[in-house]
């Protein structure tokens, strides 16, 4: 019988099926290129250079799932945000093109993934990615969430004031993003590899409840909808406290959502049962500080809960810190597959 692989395990955990352990796998993030031997700056911008520090990575830590690694800028410098890459830290952004002046949104155009800023070097490193994984390991691209694009473009703080002052520009510029979402998202579709879409500002952290439900969640209703009419497989990592609204996303068409540390699996699990693939959700901070005790009891709280009912992937809650130590991604490795069978 021949060796399982990454594919093999994923595969079983969204068929609701059983093999001897749950799939483990880790967000590498930055930590990605520190792993590959490859400057940030570089990494950033030369396809080659990503996918080169990738593999390396996915070499030595051996996870079930690979995810192309990107930074929060990727199509908002298409637009026109500028950008600053420094050789050793990630991207800069340096300048917001609606920060200012909210009239210039007219004049935006969504861009074309294969020919603006960074995309066709991202779009190059996806495909070669998924080519050589082919049906061995699942590898992930990420699209940002329209949220996210909304607060690169705006800010945060300036876009949240507009909910309250000049709520029909914040859905304007929601629907721009929507669009861009679209685009990217089927671009990365082509490229062979998956599809995660990450809204790290659309969290309880950051905004209210009533927030999400009015100028996040409807956008979001659209896209999920788009994704599932054009068979673009996407999942949802929504990064910090999404307790409130979790309800509320749980009425999206989603089939898989990665949830962050600060949001609770047990509650999770209560409201969706196994009906989605739950994805998370180990502390980051323990892969850069955390001792080996420590990273074992936060990955027996999580596989107690979910091993047993399969639709469960082991994983960080988010990208782990570049000042993670591979000495603690091996350990969690090795433990949660250890630890991670079904019979809990």
């Amino acid at each position: 019988m021949a060796e399982k692989c990454g594919m093999d395990y994923v595969r079983a955990a969204f068929k609701r099926e059983f093999l001897e352990r749950i799939p483990v796998t880790v967000s590498l993030g930055p930590f990605t290129a520190k792993l590959g031997g490859v400057p940030l700056g570089r990494f950033f911008t030369d396809p080659g250079k990503m996918v080169e520090a990738t593999l390396r990575a996915f070499d030595i830590v051996r996870p079930d799932t690979l995810v192309s690694h990107i930074d929060l800028n990727l199509e908002t410098e298409a637009m026109g945000n500028v950008i600053e890459f420094t050789e050793d830290g990630s991207p800069l952004l340096r300048r917001k093109m609606l920060a200012e002046d909210q009239k210039a949104l007219v004049k935006m155009t969504v861009p074309d993934p294969e020919k603006d800023g960074r995309g066709p070097v991202y779009l190059k490193a996806c495909r070669d990615l998924a080519s050589h994984f082919g049906r061995q390991v699942p590898v992930a691209s990420v699209v940002n969430g329209p949220w996210n694009i909304a607060v690169t473009l705006r800010g945060v703080e300036q876009l949240m004031m507009d909910t309250y002052d000049e709520p029909d520009f914040v859905h304007d510029l929601m629907a721009f993003a929507t669009e861009t979402c679209k685009v990217y998202s089927s671009k990365l579709k082509d490229t062979g590899a998956g599809v995660s879409m990450t809204e790290a500002a659309a969290s309880c952290s950051l905004i209210s409840p009533n927030m999400y439900r009015e100028f996040i969640k409807p956008y979001h209703m659209e896209l999920f909808e788009y994704f599932k009419a054009n068979r673009i497989n996407v999942s949802l990592h929504i990064c910090g406290y999404i307790d409130p609204i979790l309800e509320d996303i749980l009425d999206l068409p989603i089939h898989s959502l990665s949830i962050d540390a600060q949001t609770s699996m047990q509650r999770l699990r209560d409201l969706a049962g196994t009906k989605i693939v739950a994805i998370g959700n180990v502390a980051t901070n323990l892969f850069a500080n955390g001792k080996k005790d420590r990273i074992e009891a936060a990955v027996k709280e999580v596989v107690d809960l979910c091993a047993k009912g399969s639709a469960f992937i082991l994983t960080s809650g988010c990208d782990i810190p570049y000042n993670s130590t591979l000495d603690r991604v091996l350990h969690f490795m090795e433990f949660g597959r250890e630890y991670g069978t079904y019979a809990k």
